[in-house]
Parts: structure tokens; sequence; C-alpha cells
């Protein structure tokens, strides 16, 4: 439970101060599961995903407007 963090401080109390016996008897009232992904497969927003490409090509675009902003801008001086 300790090492559920904030959660298990708010859900527990401080479990530091307690003794086996009575975190074995609030750990029972709240079950943790632990989830194993077995079919995890790529989204649009993974590295490679389609929304990461558009997002990189935005920031590029960006970049780009950018510089070429600031030369035409020197130019003008």
């Amino acid at each position: 439970m300790a090492a559920l963090g904030t959660v298990g401080q708010l859900t527990l109390g401080d479990v530091g101060e307690m003794s086996d016996e009575e975190i074995d008897h609030f750990a029972d009232a709240f079950p943790v599961l632990a989830v194993t992904p077995t079919a995890v497969l790529p989204g649009p927003y993974d590295p490679g995903g389609v929304f990461t490409k558009v997002n990189l090509w935005l920031w590029a675009g960006v970049a780009a407007t950018g510089a070429l902003a600031l030369t035409r801008r020197r130019r003008r001086r």
C-alpha cells in the first residue's frame, strides 16, 4: 500500500506507523488488481503514429515560418 503513494495514504492512512496486522485488515477491504495488457495496438498518438507525424510537420512549419519571417525582417533593415 505504501507503493500506491498518495492514494494509499488517503485510503489507509500512514501505513508507516501501522502494524502488519492493521495493514492486512485494511488492505482486505481494498482489492488491488494487476492489469497486464496483452493485445496493445499502436494508436495515432504513439511514436510514429499519424498524429505524431502531423504534429512534427506542424512544428516544422512553424519553425520554418518563423525563420522566414526573421530573414525578411533583417533584409528590410
